[in-house]
């Protein structure tokens, strides 16, 4: 976050972070916020799991937990969240940094890039609308005391109702698993969305760095 944020926005923004980090199977280093307003959220992946492709669902999770501090922050605090200008605005520049990085690792081009970016954004949205309880514990406990490990956001955790459906990530066996009714897939070398019965319901390429181009 910016060091001028104030610490409710920055608690909201890292408690964001840990919460799509669980969601991935990720261990919590540390989440900490900063009496100047920065703060930070760290966590290590599961091993051992292959490099998906960008349009599979460990990918975008990935990519969703780069972006979703900001737009978390935006969706409590009403301001936009979809250029580049945007999350560079509201602290994201590190966010930003790190989905770009991630993109690049995962071997995208310009295209994929651009729809890989779109799709992360929208998971974060529903992580959000599913996890908000959660985010809002952990933001609030954060608040208060600054700095914590993985054990005390899973703790925190513990007390919402949606406890059950985010903490069963962290189960050795689903672990790769995101939640989400839609599958991206390619079909004539193009990235589709499909929900659970195949039915596709759009095509999902975009110009490149349709976002903040």
């Amino acid at each position: 976050m910016l060091p001028n944020a104030t610490l409710v926005e920055t608690a909201l923004h890292e408690a964001a972070h840990s919460v799509a980090m669980l969601l991935l199977g990720s261990t919590i280093t540390e989440i900490r916020i900063n009496a100047n307003g920065g703060g930070h959220c760290h966590g290590e992946p599961v091993r051992g799991l292959r490099m998906p492709a960008p349009y599979e669902p460990r990918a975008i999770g990935h990519c969703a937990s780069d972006f979703i501090g900001v737009v978390a922050t935006g969706k409590a605090f009403s301001y936009r969240t979809v250029t580049d200008e945007d999350f560079l605005k509201h602290g994201g520049r590190l966010d930003l940094e790190n989905f770009y990085r991630r993109a690049d690792l995962l071997g995208c081009d310009s295209n994929q890039t651009a729809a890989l970016l779109h799709l992360a954004i929208e998971a974060a949205h529903g992580i959000i609308d599913e996890f908000a309880a959660a985010i809002d514990a952990v933001a609030d406990h954060l608040y208060v005391h600054r700095r914590f490990g993985h054990d005390q956001v899973v703790n925190v955790i513990r007390g919402t109702p949606c406890a059950d459906r985010l903490l069963a990530a962290q189960m050795p066996a689903r672990a790769h698993r995101v939640v989400s009714p839609w599958v991206v897939t390619r079909r004539d070398g193009k990235l589709v969305e499909n929900d659970e019965r195949g039915v596709v319901r759009r095509i999902v390429i975009r110009p490149a760095r349709l976002y903040g181009a």
